[in-house]
């Protein structure tokens, strides 16, 4: 793989993300929505999603634009099994640490008397 392909390869995976954080916005629309009217939030998860599609077309254009002083033929040294590991040691500790948040307890109105 190439440097640039290496780049438009994180580009989709940010597109991936971005995605979620659109659908996530929504979410927000909704909870919003049972406390008054906002389109904010809506307004917001549309151009998050249509930049994430933008990205996912597009990720090649997105890489030739930010590393334009590369030759497309330069092959990087590093394998696609590598960069996986690394991809696995990045995100490994951050599901981990999400999943193992512990919420606060909540104070009952009984014990406040």
């Amino acid at each position: 793989m190439t440097s640039q392909q290496y780049v438009g390869l994180f580009v989709s995976l940010f597109a991936i993300w971005l995605f979620f954080v659109a659908a996530q916005a929504i979410g927000v629309g909704v909870a919003l929505d049972s406390q008054g009217h906002s389109i904010a939030p809506y307004i917001i998860a549309g151009l998050e999603a249509l930049a994430a599609v933008a990205l996912w077309c597009f990720p090649m254009f997105v890489a030739d634009k930010l590393m334009k002083g590369t030759n497309c033929e330069t092959r990087a040294p590093v394998s696609a099994i590598e960069v996986a590991t690394v991809a696995c040691i990045v995100l490994g500790p951050k599901n981990r640490f999400e999943r193992s948040r512990v919420e606060a307890p909540s104070v009952s109105q009984e014990g406040s008397r």
